[in-house]
């Protein structure tokens, strides 16, 4: 009942980060796009937001939502970054939005592992640290989230049931 409850509180607070509006008169370089169909990938992009100031802004998988496309012109963006594979965000949407700003870079990896250390690897090229999420389902089907940071070569177990797999960060 506690994981529901965390989840919902998260995904509530999760949702109320895309319906922040800057000033009017203000002009965005970069935002951050991720979808409403996998919010691990939102979760992601909280600390590169905080790093650049950049809004993070909500899609849905296969369709640019129109609050994000209004938001994307109204504040003249010039690069869209796009969290998440096309699984979760369409070619089809990436098309949209690349219509609507100079640039767009999409950054994911095949895991929500692999999506944290691209994010990581893009943003803080510098720094030996990254932030793993991760969304794993228990033996009774349950989901958690964790965050942890990793550094150099060490290695971080996957924590599914039954998983003796590991991931290398390097």
């Amino acid at each position: 009942m506690k994981r529901i409850a965390l989840i919902t509180v998260l995904v509530l607070f999760l949702a109320g980060m895309s319906t922040a509006q800057p000033a009017e008169d203000m002009a965005m370089d970069t935002v951050l796009i991720t979808s409403t169909a996998n919010y691990p990938d939102t979760y992601i992009s909280e600390p590169v937001s905080e790093k650049l100031g950049a809004p993070v802004l909500l899609t849905d998988r296969d369709e640019l939502k129109s609050s994000t496309s209004d938001s994307l012109g109204r504040y003249d963006v010039q690069e869209a970054v796009l969290v998440g594979g096309p699984e979760v965000i369409s070619e089809q949407v990436e098309e949209d939005i690349a219509s609507e700003v100079n640039t767009t870079t999409r950054l994911w990896g095949t895991t929500q592992i692999g999506t944290s250390v691209e994010v990581s690897k893009y943003f803080w090229s510098e720094s030996e640290e990254a932030t793993i999420v991760q969304y794993p389902q228990d033996a009774e089907g349950s989901s958690s989230i964790q965050r942890g940071h990793t550094l150099g070569n060490s290695t971080r177990r996957d924590r599914k049931a039954g998983s003796n797999r590991s991931n290398r960060l390097l």
